[in-house]
Formats: C-alpha cells, sequence, structure tokens
C-alpha cells in the first residue's frame, strides 16, 4: 500500500473538512432561522418515505455492484467507472423525473406542516 499517497489524501480530506464545515454549520444556521420566522417546518409524507427508501436501495445496488461484488459475472458484465458513472448519472436523471411525475399529479413528498412547540 503507498502510505505517502494515503496520508496526503487524508491531509488533504482534513482540510476540506475544516473549510466545508463551519460553512455547512453557517448555511444551516441560516436556513433554520429562516424557517423559523415562517413558523411552519418541512414534514416527509408516507410516499416521500417509500420514494427515499428505494433511491437508497438503488444507490446501495450500485455500491454493491462497483465494490463488493468483485470478480463476480455482476461485475464481469456491469463493472467498471463507466458503468457505474452512467448508473449514478440515470438514477439522478430517473429520480428527478419521478419526481416531476409525482408533483404534477398532485402527489407531495413532502409538506409544510405548522410548528407545534412543546
Amino acid at each position: 500500500m503507498n502510505w505517502e499517497a494515503f496520508f496526503a489524501i487524508g491531509a488533504f480530506m482534513g482540510v476540506v473538512a475544516l473549510v466545508l464545515v463551519p460553512f455547512g454549520l453557517w448555511v444551516g444556521r441560516r436556513i433554520t432561522r429562516k424557517e423559523a420566522r415562517k413558523g411552519s417546518v418541512l414534514v416527509v409524507t408516507r410516499i416521500g418515505y417509500l420514494y427515499f427508501d428505494a433511491l437508497v436501495a438503488l444507490l446501495l445496488l450500485g455500491l454493491t455492484v462497483s465494490e463488493i461484488a468483485r470478480g463476480t459475472w455482476l461485475e464481469r458484465n456491469f463493472g467498471g467507472q463507466a458503468v457505474t458513472f452512467v448508473y449514478y448519472g440515470l438514477l439522478i436523471f430517473a429520480s428527478y423525473l419521478l419526481e416531476r411525475y409525482f408533483k404534477r399529479r398532485g402527489i407531495h413528498i413532502s409538506r409544510r406542516q405548522k410548528r407545534v412547540d412543546a
């Protein structure tokens, strides 16, 4: 194993995390404050849970083929970086089309609900 590359990539990822985490926290805090002024929260509906569960299952299928199923017929026929890239691209495009279809039919993946303070 090339330890120099391992530590170089690890150090780079640490620097990226140090830069992006505070920015992400700042953006999240702004969004939370803006949502608190509206007096409502976003709630995922039952069809939304089904939609996101199916998306996660398909993502895990792609991960399994690309990482875990090495040397099997599945990896030999559908493996490789180009096929994986195309798979994830098609998955993103199909989920976008499905979301637009739901929106046109009036099926909501999420909805706004009045905030209930406990």
